[in-house]
């Protein structure tokens, strides 16, 4: 009888085995069927970060190149160096105003240096509105 006992446990125990790698393996077949999407859409949404990252960072490199305007250097755009000339004391206007004026630059040779302005457009618009207020009399 003992051995009948013996061999019922050993069946079970082999079939209690067979069923739970089944079962195990079923579950991570279908838990691998759904997380494929998710895996595939998670790729998609890093690459696109990746691209919007650099989008701002280009975006913050080209601000910064605003804030800085350069006189005595060709700009790529037209228009807006026009715009900046209005103001300026080196406007083709100003230079046709004085003929007898002689360059520096022609008698020596050299270069014109490059003479940043630090102010950016909201503080020129300031500065400049601050010589239009009327005085207190």
């Amino acid at each position: 009888m003992e051995i009948l006992w013996a061999k019922l446990e050993d069946k079970l125990n082999h079939q209690t085995l067979t069923i739970t790698t089944a079962v195990t393996t079923n579950a991570m077949e279908a838990i691998n069927d759904k997380m494929d999407p998710i895996i595939q859409e998670n790729e998609k949404l890093k690459n696109q970060i990746t691209k919007l990252e650099q989008k701002l960072d280009q975006m913050e490199i080209d601000e910064r190149k605003k804030n800085l305007v350069f006189f005595g250097v060709d700009e790529k755009v037209p228009e807006k160096r026009k715009q900046e000339q209005i103001g300026s004391p080196n406007s083709p206007t100003h230079k046709r105003s004085n003929p007898n004026k002689t360059r520096i630059s022609s008698a020596t040779n050299t270069k014109n240096a490059i003479k940043p302005n630090l102010l950016n457009y909201v503080a020129r618009g300031r500065s400049s509105s601050l010589y239009e207020l009327p005085k207190n009399d």
